[in-house]
């Protein structure tokens, strides 16, 4: 596992109205994320190495992308999720860096 200097984790929900749980302010369950890889693959309680980015997207489908990549990597992750790149799903991992 990459261990990064600075790195930014996006938590994607894609979910209905009724099946939204990860942003939901009572339990904010994507603090578990975050705490999860501090002294793994981020330094230790360091606010200024880890970017948090959460996005939703109304969607039949309930599924939750997470995704930890190099902070140099943000534009090109923003780029191509919105569509600014002839990539069809991001998520899917057809497309070469």
């Amino acid at each position: 596992m990459p261990f990064y200097r600075k790195a930014m984790l996006v938590i994607d929900e894609h979910c209905g109205v009724d099946g939204r749980h990860i942003f939901d302010q009572d339990n904010k369950g994507w603090k578990v994320v975050s705490n999860a890889i501090k002294g793994r693959l981020v330094p230790d309680d360091d606010q200024f190495t880890l970017v948090l980015v959460l996005l939703s997207e109304k969607s039949e489908l309930n599924v939750c992308h997470i995704t930890l990549l190099d902070l140099s990597d943000a534009a090109d992750f923003f780029a191509t999720r919105s569509g600014d790149y002839a990539v069809p799903d991001f998520y899917g991992g057809g497309w070469e860096h």
